[in-house]
């Protein structure tokens, strides 16, 4: 794990290997578990972006910028398998206001596979957000 950070100011990076021993060690700690740690640390005054969350994503080799989109096909397939009916409420979905949702959200390490996504209303997909 040779990643550089930025400080808040913008200017100057800092290796990993400068951080303290504690801070090292509870980043390789958040890093060898199954989920990703949270992605902003939340200060009274700021949030601020979680080293750990990036390292994590390093580690298994993810792009943690990246935002990434369901293939059409993909999206076509689960709204297939589950008709045109919220999994969330269980209410019936308007074509145009389908959202396919991830089951468990890909910022807790979830991924495209066809059983872990299903369909919901945009309005049940936002409020679920990725709390799982």
């Amino acid at each position: 794990m040779s990643r550089i950070w930025v400080k808040l100011d913008a200017t100057t990076p800092i290796p990993l290997s400068e951080l303290s021993p504690e801070k090292r060690r509870a980043i390789e700690e958040a890093v060898a578990r199954p989920d990703p740690p949270p992605r902003f640390l939340r200060l009274p005054f700021a949030e601020i972006p979680s080293r750990a969350w990036y390292e994590w994503h390093w580690a298994r080799n993810i792009n943690p910028d990246r935002k990434r989109k369901l293939s059409e096909k993909t999206r076509d397939l689960v709204i297939t398998r589950d008709g045109l009916t919220c999994r969330l409420c269980g209410g019936p979905v308007e074509r145009s206001d389908v959202h396919v949702d991830h089951i468990r959200p890909r910022a807790k390490g979830g991924d495209d596979s066809l059983s872990n996504l299903q369909v919901s209303h945009s309005a049940c997909n936002v409020r679920k957000g990725a709390n799982g």
